[in-house]
């Protein structure tokens, strides 16, 4: 019962602390890697195609290019990531946390 006891107890230290979780990413990471049969590496190509605009049709109506898609959508995200980013340090640290 001892044993039980501990290994419970190990068992709440690791997934109360943030340790496992930059393993638990890498293994997914390399799990999805393998798995896919290294996407990153096949169509590296292709993305950058689509980036630069090779498949683009600038005739269409609505057009709105990829890098345009891309740069929206990683501001939106950034933006994002900053408003709440303050709201968090000033939260945490205080208003002591803007000066």
């Amino acid at each position: 019962m001892n044993a039980f006891n501990e290994l419970i107890l190990w068992l709440d230290q690791f997934l109360g602390s943030a340790a496992y979780f930059p393993w638990l990413l890498l293994g997914t990471g390399l799990f999805f890697t393998i798995y896919l049969k290294f996407p990153q590496i096949r169509f590296f190509r292709h993305a950058i195609r689509v980036v630069t605009g090779k498949y683009d049709k600038k005739t269409d109506e609505g057009y709105t290019s990829h890098f345009g898609a891309l740069t929206t959508a990683l501001s939106g995200t950034v933006g994002t990531g900053n408003i709440g980013g303050v709201g968090l340090a000033i939260f945490l640290g205080g208003p002591a946390a803007l000066f």
